[in-house]
């Protein structure tokens, strides 16, 4: 399943996230865009495309960082699982979504 995460301008990141998702993305409407601070946003259209957007690379340091990279994954394991896989979440299943949560989040904070 094809990720893309993009960091940077909102504006521009979605003019990308438009192209990779062929059109179809729609820009969430959210309290925080619209005064200018949303913190980070998870896309997806079709079973099989994904987009996560950061204004800026997350630090590991930092508390709100944190917090929305595990926010957005949590939406994208979510997608990935439940939607695609049709792996509901449960207690059984509960070891599956911690560790593909673990490998993305790695990823992200891990970005060059």
């Amino acid at each position: 399943m094809p990720m893309v995460v993009i960091i940077g301008d909102y504006d521009a990141a979605h003019i990308i996230i438009e192209k990779y998702l062929d059109g179809s993305c729609e820009r969430p409407d959210t309290d925080y865009e619209k005064d200018g601070t949303l913190p980070g946003a998870c896309v997806f259209y079709s079973p099989y495309k994904i987009a996560m957007w950061f204004p800026r690379k997350p630090k590991i340091s930092s508390k709100d960082d944190v917090s929305t990279v595990a926010h957005e994954v949590t939406h994208a394991v979510f997608h990935i699982l439940d939607r695609w896989a049709s792996v509901k979440h449960s207690y059984e299943s509960g070891e599956t979504y911690a560790h593909l949560t673990g490998h993305i989040t790695d990823q992200i904070f891990n970005l060059k």
